[in-house]
């Protein structure tokens, strides 16, 4: 391709395959909307197919790329390498994109890889990559630039591919907006831990280990084998669930050869409530505590209380464990109880009151978990 050309699809042709294609000017790009880039008359819907498409640029150095004074024969205002959009006129929506392989790379400081531009309206849907490579800007000042911008649009699926990142910075590979929904990420191996950021829903996913994406839905997320869910499962086995729609456990304690209180006797935080667990709430605790090592001479089984305040701000003990001095592992002591409360405060136990006589220190167990109801 010479230098400033485009290639421009409009979605009235029912299918295009596009085979090893290759852009190397810095100007060079591909677009796919609704309509000709010359008249506002809407284009039919249609469908696209590319297969094996690269876009790429070809400098002697990043600062061309970065907004610098370009080599002679070359420009430093690189354009977005694949734009797809539509538009609100009637039969102006781009749907059943399909692109296949190749790769987009290094489209310069401050531009996305990929701009899909749903033009305020959804006017952009079912837009899928499989098996895309993706490159980010070579330019270090620009650390905030996605690869694929997402805007008001929507379902995008991304399966297979990999993107690579030319230094690390605080990009995101994804980023949604104004409304843009349905996306889904399948087997991508990402050379970056920034995931989506998605300012839709406020909710970002980023990794610990690796960028590398097993699954990824806008509200199911399998990283690595975990789940994780965005939002309360409002419908199960065909009947509609309440509250958090199945319980949750959001914390869990399970402890061995204890010979003091537990955290040294200050109150240990079980939940806070924040987020979408805010507001009045319904929580089960269950709990057990047993002595597994009796002292050589004598001891003190320590006691448990659970601290809480209910919906009506009123602040709340109760005991789970009552304080023993048999010193054997016949004692044991078991439970479940349920709170009601307001939601903002934490929910604590308390461990007291541990003695032991002898050489042989007595050591016990605890174990409790809290669900969400």
């Amino acid at each position: 391709m010479a230098l400033g050309t485009s290639v421009v699809l409009v979605s009235s042709i029912p299918t295009v395959v596009l085979l090893d294609v290759r852009f190397v000017s810095q100007d060079s790009k591909m677009k796919v909307c609704s309509r000709t880039p010359s008249s506002a008359t809407p284009m039919a819907s249609g469908y696209l197919s590319v297969a094996a498409v690269q876009t790429w640029v070809v400098v002697p150095s990043s600062s061309a790329m970065c907004g610098a004074t370009a080599p002679m024969g070359e420009r430093s205002t690189p354009s977005q390498p694949l734009v797809i959009e539509g538009n609100s006129n009637s039969g102006g929506t781009v749907n059943a994109v399909r692109w296949f392989g190749g790769s987009v790379v290094e489209p310069g400081s401050a531009i996305p890889n990929i701009y899909i531009n749903g033009g305020g309206g959804y006017y952009v849907g079912s837009v899928d990559f499989y098996g895309l490579y993706m490159e980010s800007t070579i330019c270090p000042a620009d650390t905030g630039t996605p690869l694929i911008l997402i805007d008001h649009a929507g379902p995008t699926t991304i399966i297979g591919g990999q993107s690579g990142f030319s230094f690390s910075n605080s990009a995101y590979m994804v980023k949604m907006q104004n409304s843009a929904n349905g996306l889904t990420i399948v087997g991508f191996e990402n050379g970056h831990l920034q995931i989506v950021n998605n300012t839709v829903t406020g909710v970002n996913t980023i990794y610990s280990a690796n960028g590398n994406v097993g699954y990824y839905n806008d509200s199911i997320q399998n990283h690595f084998g975990g789940l994780s869910l965005i939002g309360s499962i409002a419908t199960y086995n065909n009947y509609t669930t309440y509250g958090s729609g199945i319980p949750a456990e959001l914390n869990q304690v399970l402890t061995s050869g204890l010979t003091a209180n537990y955290n040294s006797g200050s109150a240990y935080t079980l939940v806070t409530p924040a987020g979408i667990n805010a507001g009045k709430c319904q929580w089960r605790i269950s709990y057990s505590q047993a002595i597994i090592l009796p002292a050589t001479n004598s001891s003190t089984f320590p006691s448990l209380t659970l601290g809480w305040t209910d919906a009506a701000g009123v602040g709340r003990t109760k005991v789970l464990v009552a304080t023993s001095a048999t010193n054997t592992t016949a004692v044991e002591s078991d439970g479940v109880v349920t709170v009601y409360t307001q939601g903002t405060t934490a929910i604590t136990i308390t461990s007291a009151s541990y003695a032991s006589s002898g050489a042989q220190a007595m050591e016990y167990v605890l174990a409790i978990t809290i669900e969400q109801l």
